[in-house]
């Protein structure tokens, strides 16, 4: 899991950075793996230009060693779900759990695929 570990690194100071330049003397608080699912749960469905972006911003083709393609895509989802899969087991001396879904408005669809992925992989139901 190092190669996710790594891009999950780069991601979270990065976007630490970030909302270190625009927060000024304020706290910073955020789950870098909460956000870096969510975008990798975006990069799902994503294709050409978006997925490239994407890519780009989770540092999936550098730190990872992932490139743009469908055994990278299936390399970092099945890592996830490793990742999601030990957090949400049950441990003696606390309690952990991530959640993960889908929000969208009744008018857009998801791919029947996507959607099917979405569930294997991260256990995210869509909701209307």
């Amino acid at each position: 899991m190092a190669s996710l570990a790594a891009a999950n690194a780069e991601f979270c100071f990065n976007l630490f950075r970030e909302m270190d330049d625009n927060q000024g003397n304020g706290n910073v608080f955020f789950s870098s793996l909460s956000l870096f699912a969510a975008l990798a749960l975006v990069r799902l469905g994503a294709q050409d230009d978006s997925l490239s972006q994407i890519d780009k911003l989770l540092h999936v083709n550098t730190a990872s060693g992932y490139g743009n393609s469908s055994n990278s895509q299936s390399g970092l989802q099945s890592q996830l779900k490793r990742v999601f899969s030990d957090i949400n087991a049950s441990h003696k001396d606390y309690d952990l759990s991530i959640v993960n879904g889908l929000f969208a408005e009744k008018v857009y669809g998801f791919h029947k695929d996507y959607i099917e992925c979405a569930e294997k992989l991260y256990d995210a139901k869509v909701e209307r």
